[in-house]
């Protein structure tokens, strides 16, 4: 019972570096750089990369999984405006799905994919087909009936 735990709570820290791999926007393929407004740069960032365009979005990725690793809010306080805000849903997304509760989704952008993770979890755990039904996503509802 205990590997199982672990299994998703190792499941649910994945999910969020790659919600946090598009939270956080990444150079284009052309390569061309995006400059970003001073203003916009966590202090953190700003100190350890200066103008390196590369190594602020690296560090704003770091502090995003610092924040999400710890579960502390405070950690967002780094970010400004909307990254603050994606931060703070990610936070969010990892309660969620740590403990279970649906109810935790509510309001985050992601409202209904995290509802549906958090009930395929309780599937994978329970093996219990009538959580299937509550699924959103028909595809994840389909995985889970035939699962």
């Amino acid at each position: 019972m205990e590997s199982r735990t672990l299994v998703f709570i190792l499941m649910g820290v994945f999910i969020l570096l790659l919600i946090a791999v598009f939270f956080i926007p990444r150079e284009n393929i052309e390569g061309v750089t995006k400059t970003f407004k001073s203003e916009n740069v966590p202090e953190t960032c700003k100190k350890e990369c200066g103008d390196n365009n590369l190594c602020i979005e690296q560090c704003k990725t770091a502090l995003l999984n610092q924040a999400s690793l710890s579960g502390d809010n405070r950690k967002c306080d780094e970010f400004k405006g909307e990254e603050r805000e994606d931060c703070l849903g990610s936070l969010k997304l990892s309660r969620a799905l740590a403990s279970g509760d649906v109810g935790l989704c509510t309001g985050l952008k992601n409202e209904d994919n995290c509802k549906d993770m958090v009930l395929y979890n309780k599937y994978l755990q329970t093996k219990d087909k009538s959580i299937c039904g509550q699924l959103i996503d028909a595809g994840a509802k389909e995985a889970c009936l035939n699962g």
